[in-house]
């Protein structure tokens, strides 16, 4: 059986302050005690003023102009040295039980490269203390006629049905490598672009451990997604999913572009 020695969770942290603070610390403390914490973060960051005092955590800095999500990914990613590694926002947490749970499915699941766990999600808007559930995210695979085999995130099932929750998952950084990180040039639909571009690369299905792992706030005022609701219309979020599709058969970033539509100019 694996051990958690095999495993490292990344943190990307795209800024700093005291809110962000405490809930980065409460993120890591989700984390096992014997498993390594990665925290990838823009170089102007000064390390020195963070509250983190965790000696497991290790610090690595982004010396680019680009502050994305997915470059801190994949920064992140090429700083881990074991065979697996998740990712976990740092206003989220992990359960107590997931990477038991992983270890445990893993050892009889082998010809899977990637472990999705179910996620609870919970709104957390006004970040107060009253965060209300709202239900379940990547348990859809467990679903009859959901996908060819039970439990599995396959082609067919991306075909029409993209609102999954990657992070969480736990990843083999060796198939992560060979089919390449994530693509920084899409928004809004990266992650649903990496696991399309996984199953057409490297045939791996995704697998989904029937058990609670991990806890995601929806609705965080600065969060990505929020970012994301706010500034792409309906126009520009259809030509991510179409882009996303068109792009997974290649595993090298090709040059996209989302072109607004001229209004049409009324008549006189």
């Amino acid at each position: 059986m694996l051990s958690n020695k095999d495993i490292t969770v990344i943190v990307p942290v795209h800024k700093y302050d005291t809110e962000i603070a405490d809930m980065l610390d409460n993120a890591i403390k989700s984390v096992p005690k014997d498993i390594k914490v990665i925290i990838s973060t823009d170089d102007k960051f000064d390390m020195r003023t963070s509250t983190v005092k965790d000696k497991r955590v290790e610090w690595v800095a982004n010396s680019t102009e680009d502050t994305c999500f997915q470059n801190l990914v994949n920064l992140g990613v090429k700083a881990v040295k074991t065979k697996w590694f998740s990712i976990l926002e740092f206003d989220d947490v992990y359960t107590s039980n997931w990477f038991r749970n992983f270890e445990e499915y893993q050892e009889y699941n082998q010809e899977y490269n990637v472990f999705f766990p179910v996620v609870d999600l919970y709104d957390v808007k006004g970040l107060d203390d009253n965060y209300k559930f709202v239900g379940y995210g990547n348990e859809a695979p467990w679903a009859a006629s959901f996908s060819e085999s039970l439990g599995v995130i396959d082609e067919k099932s991306l075909d029409n049905f993209f609102d999954f929750y990657p992070t969480g998952a736990i990843f083999n950084k060796e198939v992560w490598d060979e089919v390449g990180g994530l693509k920084t040039n899409i928004k809004l639909t990266f992650w649903y672009e990496f696991m399309l571009r996984l199953i057409h690369l490297k045939g791996g299905n995704i697998y989904v451990v029937p058990k609670i792992g991990y806890v995601h706030g929806l609705g965080r005022e600065g969060s990505l997604l929020e970012h994301y609701r706010k500034t792409i219309e309906k126009d520009e979020s259809e030509f991510w999913f179409k882009t996303a599709k068109k792009e997974s058969y290649f595993k090298e970033m090709r040059d996209v572009e989302f072109v607004p539509k001229k209004p049409v100019m009324a008549k006189d």
